[in-house]
């Protein structure tokens, strides 16, 4: 069963990983800014010390870093943005619908997020050209 779950979580975080990217790269605008998305799913067990009464617990850590490169007038500065988030899925049943419902939500939340850093650094390229 473990192995099972595990498999499954791993399924779901590249899932999570190919939406999330497949929508960083359909915009035009981050090919302008040669926008590097790095993303990392790391998969590991965790045991809660504090409540005993929930051993087995599942965690799916995605780490989501967007890397905008913006030209200066005379240095390329790097701005990284790294958001991390964290899901958690207790040992009873993982493919459930609240499981389902709960890493849609992370995928809004990582996309949002990624749009916003990107966003920023175009904005200020934008304000800086307009000078």
């Amino acid at each position: 069963l473990e192995e099972y779950r595990m498999k499954a979580l791993q399924r779901y975080a590249c899932m999570l990983q190919t939406t999330v990217r497949r929508f960083i790269l359909r915009r035009a605008y981050v090919r302008t800014l040669r926008a590097v998305v790095i993303f990392q799913s790391l998969l590991r067990m965790q045991t809660h010390k504090r409540h005993w009464h929930r051993v087995g617990v599942s965690v799916v850590k995605l780490q989501c870093m967007v890397r905008t490169r913006q030209a200066t007038s005379s240095v390329q500065a790097v701005r990284t943005n790294v958001r991390a988030i964290t899901i958690q899925a207790w040992s009873r049943g993982f493919v459930d619908r609240r499981m389902l419902k709960t890493l849609y939500q992370a995928a809004l939340i990582i996309q949002a997020l990624a749009r916003m850093s990107v966003l920023r650094a175009r904005f200020l390229v934008e304000v800086k050209e307009h000078r």
